[in-house]
This record gives structure tokens, sequence and C-alpha cells, in this order.
């Protein structure tokens, strides 16, 4: 989440509701000419508009950092400051309406007097239906730019300090004019779905794995390849199931391992002879010959293999 800041004047007039202690942002002027900065007897009441107002300037759901000043009803010398608080908030939506929810208070005064509240939740409490002034500022105290836990300090624009609020498993980037809080829904809001597989289809050199296993887990899996290679290599794997396949750099040979124990894969020009029960077959390259015990052809035909390179 980021916490919204603002070197502009934003400002909106507020009504205290003491069941909920939530502030009730108001319009600066009413459909019936009402201006509610006056009834919160703001001496800014000709001089802002609704563009200046928190709404137009902090989105809902979105921390800022906020300030609220209460005065007495009197004007020229005579009005005076009666109680002032600031801290974290954020704007909510309820019943039609838009209030600041106070999450996290940091100073408070009564008439000229500042102090420090007991903990970070002791919240101001107005009398109910209170009019106020509810403002946006930007901290000069780092501390309380820091307030908020797994936050990131970043700046959209010069000078203005805007804490991001890190979610859990998420990475910090920038999205249209705002840096967020990006988790893998926002990620893809930004490269797209097929991004990061065309990246890697159309990528033409070599892609080289720091993993000691990739495994395809489909159940009608296939690598398609015109080459592969097999890494030679001097002894066989420790760890090893049913279908593994090395070269045997020793026996400069292919070996399989059948769940058993390894055996070596025969190569199509070889000449191989199996004997058995007074018979014997000899292959030859893509061609079986079986002899009796005499060693008269007793036929031929052709070689078919199991496992072969």
């Amino acid at each position: 989440m980021t916490t919204a800041t603002s070197s502009d004047l934003v400002i909106s007039p507020g009504l205290y509701d003491a069941t909920t202690e939530y502030i009730e942002l108001l319009p600066i002027v009413t459909a019936d000419g009402t201006n509610n900065l006056s009834l919160a007897n703001s001496i800014l009441t000709n001089v802002v508009t609704e563009s200046n107002a928190v709404p137009a300037n902090v989105k809902v759901g979105q921390n800022f950092f906020y300030g609220i000043e209460q005065y007495n009803s009197s004007v020229g010398n005579l009005r005076q400051l009666l109680l002032s608080e600031s801290g974290i908030g954020e704007l909510i939506e309820s019943d039609g309406g838009i209030f600041l929810k106070r999450e996290h208070v940091f100073e408070q005064s009564l008439e000229d007097d500042f102090y420090t509240p007991i903990t970070s939740e002791s919240f101001l409490k107005f009398d109910e239906d209170s009019y106020v002034i509810i403002t946006t500022y930007i901290p000069t105290d780092y501390i309380q730019l820091c307030a908020q836990k797994d936050a990131v300090l970043c700046t959209t624009e010069a000078f203005t300090p805007t804490p991001v609020e890190l979610g859990e498993n998420s990475i910090l980037g920038r999205r249209t004019d705002s840096i967020e809080s990006l988790d893998s829904s926002g990620i893809h809001d930004i490269l797209g779905y097929a991004s990061p597989i065309e990246s890697v289809t159309a990528h033409t050199g070599s892609i080289i794995l720091a993993t000691s296993l990739l495994e395809l887990v489909g159940s009608d899996s296939k690598i398609v390849s015109h080459q592969l290679h097999l890494r030679s290599r001097n002894t066989h794997p420790s760890t090893r199931t049913k279908g593994y396949l090395i070269f045997n750099d020793n026996k400069k040979a292919f070996e399989g391992y059948d769940g058993t124990k390894w055996r070596q894969l025969a190569w199509a020009d070889e000449t191989t002879q199996v004997n058995v029960e007074g018979f014997h077959w000899v292959i030859d390259g893509d061609t079986v010959v079986l002899y009796d015990a005499n060693n008269n052809v007793v036929k031929t035909g052709d070689a078919v293999y199991g496992p072969r390179l």
C-alpha cells in the first residue's frame, strides 16, 4: 500500500462520529450552497475548491498522513485552535460517504499544548457532530515516514517522500505514475501473461540453468530436439531410478539403469552372439542369423532392437 503525500494544498471539512470515531469528509460546498469549511471555521473558506479536497487527491483504501484541527466559533483575533492531531490514516467508504479512519497517531495538542499520545492508537475524541478540518501533510521527521512496517520510502515527485508498504510475496514496481507493491497479478498486468513465454521462445542464445534437476511432470511430456548431448562421467550416479541413462567414459558406452543394475546399450554396428540350447544367434548390424549346433544357417532376418543409440 502506498501512502499518499502531496506538496499541494489538500483540505476538507469533516464531521466527527462519536460512535465509530470515524470522521466523515464533507464536500466543501453543498448543493444548497452551504460552505462546510465555514462551519469548521476555516480561514480558507473562499480560497479552495473541490479539486483541493482530500477525496480528490487521496484514493479510498490508500494511507496518507493526516492532520485534524478543531477551532472555536470565534473569528478574527478571537479564533482559537482547540484540538489538533496528526498521524496516518486511510479513507474508507461507508453508507454512501467517505470517512477518515485513523490508524496511527503521532502528535496531539490541546489548545497550544502539543504532546505525544500515550499509545499510537490513543486518538482524540471530539464532541458528537463536531466540525473539524482535515488536511494532508509531509512529515519533516523521518521517524514518522518510517512508521509503517515493511515499507520502502520512494518518491514520485521531487521532495515528496512516499512510503510504500510491501505486501506478502510482492515486489516494488512502478505502474503509471505511482510506485506500488506488486503481487503476481500486478506483475502480469505490466509484463502481460504471454511475455515471459515469448521472451524464452524468441531467445536464440544459450540458456544455462544452475538447477540440478529439471523435471517435466506432464503425463505425456516429451523432449524434442535434433541433438541430445549427455556429458560423460566416470562413475555411476549414487542416486538413480529405473530409466536413468548415462554415457560411461571408462567404458566408452551408453548405459541404462533397469531398476536393478546398469546395462550397457549396444551400438548398431556391433556383432553380438547369443547362445541358447544348442542354437546361437549372431547379430551383425541390422541382420540376425540363427545357427544350429553344427554352425549351419537355420534362418536369417532383420534385427529389431530395444533401446539403442
